[in-house]
Order: structure tokens, then sequence, then C-alpha cells
């Protein structure tokens, strides 16, 4: 575990901060005795006070200068003939964030990542290279770091992952000792390292690619990922078995971590020919070795448009690993891609044992209505860029009144195509019994839509998503949080996070067409809660026609949480 010295927060949090080394007694520099606030920050409601450059803001003065009080992750691009990625930065979206649970002053985030491709010109993965990039806070996230996880195509640094051309699919988190660990998909090529060619179900051959999952521990925070510091599971032969949509957990209080995927068979003509089913592989020793992929049951489907989006979560205790996933078996649609009835998401429980994760079939099921699209759009407005329905699961692990409640949310569009798109959360003490559905949203206006869930160590439930209520035409959006003190019983009015709206059709997918990514971000700490997500204010800068940028919000509970966050005002 981190021991704390007095200073400890203060020397995470500002690079070159004097006098606070562990041991010594060199005087502190002095706090602000009142940095910025605009808005009545003594009377705010929990959760709507964001760290801004100068200070404070209240959610009802949020809007005003540009990146005041959303901080722009990715840095801009200015110069494409110099590839430096760690000091510019191309586009990025897809995103995932996770808040120490030692320092709230610390986060790490991820992202696909297309700097690459505008550094170097490098265009593997189809009209653009996308690899994962990797970045870390630890001013409260006014400031992140920027780098890329080592091995991608031209990358100088040594790592298992070179010879592969696509990473996708970031999940950020930490163990119980503040050690930063990335987790992500890596696909298209050949690893250098790869033992042997594989022989695959349909007779074809090739090495050890992509749709392999790999898993990075860092040891300076986030900063980097070192390549000795990664492992790898599941190994699929890309041109048979394409392994999709990971998410990943860690045991609280243990060496156990799980991982859950959709994994689906393939063939080089046909393309997507069989499963996909719900896999999971595990570790045992803290990651250094994982297992066997298997097969979670009930995780399965008779054809190629079942099962997705499945994610782990462990009960409190850490001895029982939950499961959920979207089954579209009854729709036809895969995230929604096409028109379809209804589907449902799949829950299941596994005991954790030193032979492995026991998992029970499916022990319950609920509806969903997935979103429709049309041809050439996202179907819930005039733009074209891809939404995708799923579920997010949280687990309360307070202690408290909740603990064990399980949360899931997901956004539900139970009309056609151009029907009205809400966030809905339900939740259950059991895994067995559910609430009726909770609507996050507290308006009919607009849509919304790709929403995050996710339980602070006091029990709050916090949820963040996509919005267009703003925009009468139903295209431009902003991002939209809410915030639950029972539970996820009740939502307190929804906060805008988002300074200024933008248009999601200004981000791009590595195949070129529109894209931001097919979720946000979104961790919480019992002083404040992180939201990242792909916002595209900045496209057209020199040098990027179009793309989107990381952005991260950080919103405190209240005046209490200054105890913390004053410090990253220190000179």
């Amino acid at each position: 575990m981190r021991t704390w010295t007095p200073c400890a927060v203060a020397v995470l949090i500002v690079a070159g901060l004097a006098g606070c080394t562990s041991g010594e007694d060199d005087e502190k520099p002095p706090l602000p005795s009142r940095p910025f606030i605009d808005g009545d920050l003594a009377a705010a409601a929990p959760f709507t006070v964001f760290l801004c450059r100068n200070g404070y803001a209240t959610a009802d003065r949020l809007v005003g200068p540009v990146d005041r009080c959303n901080h722009r992750v990715t840095l801009p691009l200015q110069d494409r003939g110099r590839f430096d990625w760690t000091g510019q930065h191309g586009p990025a979206n897809e995103v995932s964030v996770a808040v120490d649970p030692l320092d709230p002053l610390h986060a790490i985030g991820g992202a696909k990542d297309y700097s690459v491709s505008y550094l170097s010109d490098v265009a593997d993965c189809g009209e653009y290279t996308v690899w994962m990039g990797a970045f870390a806070t630890f001013d409260g996230g006014l400031t992140w770091t920027n780098d890329l996880v080592p091995g991608f195509p031209g990358d100088p640094r040594d790592s298992p992952l070179r010879g592969n051309t696509c990473n996708t699919d970031p999940v950020m988190a930490f163990d119980d000792d503040g050690t930063a660990w990335f987790h992500a998909l890596n696909y298209d090529g050949g690893r250098e390292d790869s033992p042997v060619p594989i022989v695959n179900p349909l007779g074809t051959h090739d090495l050890y690619t992509g749709s392999q999952l790999y898993f990075a521990k860092s040891p300076d925070g986030g900063r980097t990922y070192p390549g000795d510091q990664i492992t790898f599971a599941s190994f699929g032969d890309d041109q048979a078995v394409f392994n999709d949509k990971n998410w990943f957990a860690l045991q609280p209080g243990g060496d156990h971590m799980i991982a859950t995927w959709s994994n689906f068979i393939a063939d080089p003509l046909l393309g997507l020919v069989g499963g996909p089913v719900i896999m999971f592989t595990e570790s045992q020793d803290g990651g250094a070795t994982w297992s066997v992929p298997q097969q979670v049951p009930g995780g399965t489907a008779a054809n190629t448009l079942s099962v997705q989006f499945s994610m782990p979560q462990y009960l409190p205790g850490g001895d029982t690993v939950a499961v959920i996933w979207a089954d579209f078996a009854q729709s036809g649609v895969r995230g929604g891609t096409g028109l379809s009835e209804t589907a449902q998401v799949a829950y299941t429980e596994g005991a954790v044992t030193p032979g492995g994760t026991a998992f029970q079939p499916a022990r319950q099921v609920f509806p969903m209505d997935p979103l429709k699209s049309g041809s050439g759009r996202d179907g819930t407005g005039p733009t074209a860029f891809r939404l995708s329905t799923y579920p997010v699961l949280a687990v309360d692990t307070s202690g408290g009144e909740h603990d064990g409640r399980r949360h899931v949310v997901w956004a539900d569009q139970p009309g056609p195509l151009d029907s009205d798109v809400q966030v809905l959360l339900r939740w259950s003490d059991d895994g067995i019994a559910w609430s009726d559905p909770v609507t996050v949203n507290d308006v009919e206006a607009g849509d919304q839509f790709m929403p995050w869930v996710d339980v602070d160590p006091d029990g709050g439930v916090h949820v963040a998503w996509y919005d267009r209520r703003n925009d009468p035409d139903n295209r431009l959006m902003d991002v939209y949080y809410a915030y639950s003190a029972d539970g996820g019983a009740t939502f307190g009015p929804n906060v805008q996070v988002t300074e200024v709206p933008f248009d999601g059709d200004l981000g791009h997918h590595q195949n070129g067409g529109p894209f931001i990514g097919d979720y946000i971000g979104l961790d919480a700490a019992s002083e404040a809660a992180y939201v990242f997500w792909a916002d595209t204010r900045h496209a057209g800068e020199p040098g990027r026609e179009r793309g989107s940028d990381v952005y991260s919000a950080t919103i405190l509970r209240d005046a209490g949480s200054r105890d913390v966050f004053d410090a990253v005002f220190a000179s």
C-alpha cells in the first residue's frame, strides 16, 4: 500500500513544486486564500462545482470562455513533419477514464488515437492507423500527460505489440495500491514475438495476430506503459477468430483480474459467419499470466448479430463477479445497426475460486429498446456518426445502505426511427429482482445517448451521456451529467458539462467515416467525478480539417472538496 506523507498530495500535483519532499522540513508554498469562484459555491448542490483553470465555477455559470472548465486532454497539432507524439497530437475518440482510489487528483485516460497517421502519414488500419492514446493527470484534470502505448508503426521503443498495426477499445483501471492499468485489443498484423502459426477451424492459418487482448501496467502513474509490463490473453487469428469489445475489472483487495469480450468466427471472404459468444479470461497472479479463454454460460446466440458489449464488475468482498451483456437476438441488430424491435440485457454471476471463476447461466434478463439507424445517418438525428446500444454495469461497494446494489444504464429508443431517445437506469440488490426503469434525463427535448454509470466510494451514483437537448435541429450535442444520492432511485437536475456544443460528424473513424467512439467515460472518487468524452470543438485547426479531441471535466462534490483541490492552484 502507498504511504502518504503530509506533503504527498502537493508533490503529485504540480511538476517542480518546491518544498514538499518526504522527510524534509522545507516550507510549503502558500495556497491562495480564495481561488477564483464563479457562482455561489457554498450553496451549490452536490456535484455541481467544476474545477476550472482559475478556480471553480458552479454549473449555472459554466458556459463562458472555451476551455476554461473543460480541459483539453489531447494536445494541438503543431508540426506534422515532427514525429513527436507526446508534445503534439492528432485526433482521438472512444474514451475511458479511471481515478486513483488513493488520490482524487490523480486519474488516467485512454482513447483510440490517430496521431500516427497525422504525424507520419502511415495508414495501416484503413484510411488511418489507430492506436491507443494514454493520458494521466496529477492536478485534478487541469493538465494531462500525452503518450501512446509502445509498439505502433514507427515507434523506436521495444514492445511486444510491435508488428501489429491497429489498437482499439481502451479500458482504464487502478488497483488498490494506485497502480495504473491499460487494457485494449491489438489487431491486424502479426506480433514480432508470435510463437507459431495456428490453424483455425476454417483451414486457414496465420500468426497470432490481431484481436488479441493485452494488459499494460504503468510504473509511473499512467505516464507510460513500458513494453516489458505488457501481457497477453486470447490470441486470436483474425482470419478466423475476431475478439471484439472487451471490458476489464480488478478484484478489490486481491490479485484476481478478469476480462470479458465477444468472440466472432470469421471467414476472409464471407466476413462474420458464426457466433458471437461472450468469453472471459482471468488472472490469479495480478496480471502476470492469463487463463485459457472460456465461454460465459448463456452468453451465446445462433447468429452473428446477437450478443455484444459484455462487462464484468466485482461484487463487495471480491469473491463474486457480475457480468452483463446486450442480447440482440430478438431484434436482428448489432449495437444499433439497422431497424429493430426489442433486445434485452442479460445478467449473470460467477464465484471466484482458485481453480477459476465458475459462472452460472444467465440469472436474469430484462428488455431494452435499441437505437435505430437509417442509411447514412445515426437515426436519432440528421447526423451520420455511428450510435451503439450498450448496457453499462456499476456496483455499489461502499459498505453503506445500498452496498452490493447493481446499476445498469443504457440509451433506450422504444419508438421508430427518429423517435425520442432517453437514458434509463435499473438497479437490483440481488441480481434477480430489478427495479422499474428510472429515467435519468430530465427533459424530453432532443436525444440522450451513449451513457455511462459509476458508483463512488460513498455510494453516490453518477451518470454522464451525450445530449442534443439544446439544438432545435437535434444535431449539435453537449455532454450532460446527473447524480443520485439515494442509490439510483432518483436523480438530481441534469448538469450541462460542456461549455460549447459540437458536431459529432466532424470526428472520424479509422475507416474515414464520421465517428466519436461508441461510449463515453466517467469515474468518481468521494471528492469529485471525472467525465471524459470526444469533442470536435477544435476541428478545423491547421493540419486537421476534422477530428475530435479528448476532453475532461472534473466535478467536485461540494465546497469541502476544496481541502484537496485548492492545492492545484499553488505556485
